[in-house]
């Protein structure tokens, strides 16, 4: 299930999707808790958390009014992209555990706005509709294309992607056979994320104990008991995403989103 690349050599994928669909381009920056990575960790514990962060992040500057419907100001929206380049800004999704159970088997259930600034004004004059896929990092599923002008124009300012109010994390965890090349690093994000991930043997085509796990590269240079003295390097430019299956992929920021 996990197709996300070594992040020492983060690679650019491209996917192809059907003529008649349109995919929505949903990114995660891999930032770590701490950027001095562990140099020993337990085993079957969690360890090196990174939070998701979106590429961008705006927030409304006053209360708007789209299609009848209010939304109010300091309204946060993330930053999303289609196949043509096609940039939207996604309100968050409502992440309450009664929310969930609600539409966990019909997510179509679960639409919300997202809004396009297509003169680049600082003021949306469109919107669409979307809805999560389950499980893993955060993916829309909609239609900028489908965008259409609501009437009016709501005002947004960009913020620092800290702001998000979510705390979207991944971590990592040795198991298996206590034995350098003979262990499995596996990954998990948090649990309001759903979904489950195979389990990442030794890099493949070698027997040396080096794990390729997301953005990081774990070495594991020696066990003792339940401790494991390993080396971590990470590449802080990755991105992630997902696609409808929940297959993982590694990226850099495209050069169209680039400042």
């Amino acid at each position: 299930m996990s197709k996300i690349l070594n992040s020492v050599a983060v690679c650019f994928v491209a996917l192809s999707a059907p003529a008649s669909a349109e995919r929505i381009t949903t990114l995660w920056h891999l930032v770590p808790l701490n950027s001095t990575p562990p140099t020993s960790v337990t085993w079957n514990q969690p360890f090196f958390e990174q939070k998701l962060l979106p590429v961008r992040l705006v927030r409304t500057t006053a209360e708007g009014n789209y299609g009848g419907k209010p939304l109010p100001a300091g309204t946060y929206l993330y930053l999303v992209f289609n196949d043509d380049r096609q940039i939207g800004y996604c309100t968050l999704k409502d992440r309450s555990v009664g929310h969930a159970a609600a539409t966990l088997f019909i997510p179509i259930l679960d639409q919300r706005p997202c809004f396009v600034d297509e003169d680049n004004d600082g003021k949306f004059e469109k919107t669409f509709s979307v809805f999560d896929k389950y499980g893993g990092p955060p993916t829309v599923r909609g239609s900028i294309k489908a965008a259409s002008p609501f009437g009016g124009l709501i005002p947004f300012t960009e913020v620092d992607p800290t702001e998000l109010p979510y705390d979207l994390r991944v971590s990592m965890t040795i198991r298996g056979k206590r034995e350098p090349a003979k262990a499995r690093v596996s990954f998990q994000f948090s649990k309001s994320l759903g979904a489950q991930w195979y389990d990442e043997w030794h890099r493949r085509g070698t027997n040396e104990p080096v794990y390729d796990v997301l953005n990081t590269e774990v070495r594991i240079n020696q066990v003792s008991g339940d401790t494991a003295d390993v080396t971590i390097s990470y590449d802080p430019d990755a991105y992630m995403m997902t696609d409808n299956r929940n297959t993982l992929y590694g990226m850099h920021l495209p050069p169209f989103l680039k400042r």
